[in-house]
């Protein structure tokens, strides 16, 4: 429904010559496509609006763009292409830095240093992830540092932010600015309770993740949904759980 109600949009603003308008919907719909795994349509959709932003010559344009493309490179793994979108947000939102912050100890994680990911998410006193500003980007800064807590098996920040999140388990980690949909935050609830231990609630957490995010379209949340349901029935090691690791 949204997406036929963005196709009558940009017809409308087509027909008002309202480019501006139209570069925001092509800027939604690549946005929804990456959401929805589908990364062709959302490279075709920025192409589109950069066709309609370059004579309008307008700096925030094309720092929109570069911030989706930057969730799209996170998104299908190309991590040194990132660096791009957090240095130009770097430049213009005072904001950025904490999610150039939340990041790095990710992406260090993912290049495999691992020492690395661990020394900075060691480096950021619980104090600090407490004391985050409760603004648009929260949920997704939380989420970002919740992936960290867990690859690094860090438990004490783990618990942290369970609780913190705990209360938002029926939203989405999203940022209208960004244009980023990180899926459902049970998701990163059922992860970090998977870190601590608490696997009957974790799976309860990852079950309801997988669903919404299935029911949302959020492609990359469920099959990261059903990716950590794997290495909670793993870590746990019961005698039915390899079989439901396997299915």
């Amino acid at each position: 429904a949204a997406l036929r109600a963005l196709v009558v949009f940009d017809q409308l603003a087509a027909r008002l010559r309202l480019p501006t308008h139209r570069f925001r919907v092509h800027w939604l719909h690549a946005s929804c496509a990456i959401t929805e795994g589908r990364f062709a349509d959302a490279e075709a959709a920025l192409v589109r609006a950069e066709r309609v932003a370059e004579p309008l010559g307008d700096p925030m344009n094309s720092l929109l763009m570069t911030m989706l493309r930057g969730w799209m490179a996170y998104e299908r793994g190309a991590w040194d292409s990132i660096g791009n979108a957090l240095t130009a947000m770097g430049n213009y939102f005072p904001w950025a830095d904490r999610v150039a912050k939340a990041v790095a100890p990710n992406l260090a994680w993912r290049r495999g240093e691992s020492e690395a990911a661990s020394a900075l998410m060691a480096e950021v006193p619980l104090a600090d992830l407490r004391g985050l500003p409760r603004d648009e980007h929260w949920l997704i800064v939380c989420a970002l540092w919740s992936l960290t807590a867990v690859q690094v098996d860090d438990r004490q920040r783990a618990a942290l932010l369970y609780e913190l999140l705990r209360p938002h388990a029926a939203q989405n980690a999203y940022d209208d600015l960004l244009g980023t949909n990180l899926g459902s935050v049970s998701l990163y609830l059922g992860a970090l309770a998977g870190t601590l231990g608490r696997y009957a609630d974790a799976l309860d957490h990852l079950r309801e993740a997988r669903a919404r995010n299935l029911a949302n379209e959020i492609r990359p949340g469920v099959l990261r949904a059903e990716l950590e349901m794997a290495r909670v029935h793993l870590r746990r090691g019961e005698a039915d759980d390899l079989a439901s690791c396997a299915r």
